[in-house]
């Protein structure tokens, strides 16, 4: 028997093992802004929504969160009366959706009108299977569109600015 053609068969299934850990509270808990490349005009049919002001995420470990400037299309949905950015606050929970990690978002309450939308939503969590890194993203139109990915800060992380707007590279 050969030693080396048994490593693949062994290595790979506990890569896969360690890597698809189950997410836990704290990876999700902090700050999030979005990734370098995120889009910074977002268009459903005949609306447009331009970021103009830095989107952030902040999950708490009492379960609440905070959102300052997220587009509204993306937690309410693509309706043509969405076309602005809205910040506050609600509650959260990590869950599955058809199969894949999310983070559940619920009593949305914007902090602007402190309207409650009734409205359940969840962000998608990607975690890399090589690095471990976990990106949170909104599908902009459906499943398999393009993508408004957001990325934990930290002090590792590179930034960059312009007009008042940063985003993780």
């Amino acid at each position: 028997m050969n030693v080396k053609s048994l490593i693949p068969s062994i290595i790979i299934p506990l890569l896969l093992i360690i890597n698809c850990a189950q997410i836990k509270n704290d990876d999700i808990i902090g700050r999030w802004i979005p990734v370098l490349d995120s889009t910074k005009i977002i268009k459903y049919s005949l609306v447009t929504i331009k970021i103009t002001k830095q989107p952030i995420f902040t999950f708490y470990k009492d379960g609440t969160f905070a959102f300052e400037n997220i587009p509204d299309a993306l937690l309410i949905g693509p309706y043509d009366d969405m076309k602005n950015t809205i910040s506050g606050g609600g509650k959260w929970s990590i869950g599955e959706y058809q199969g894949n990690d999310v983070v559940y978002l619920k009593n949305i309450i914007n902090k602007k009108n402190n309207m409650l939308y009734s409205t359940e939503t969840y962000i998608n969590i990607q975690k890399s299977l090589f690095n471990n890194r976990i990106i949170l993203f909104f599908w902009i139109y459906e499943a398999g569109s393009e993508q408004y990915s957001l990325l934990k800060r930290n002090n590792i992380n590179t930034y960059y600015c312009k007009n008042q707007v940063c985003f993780c590279i």
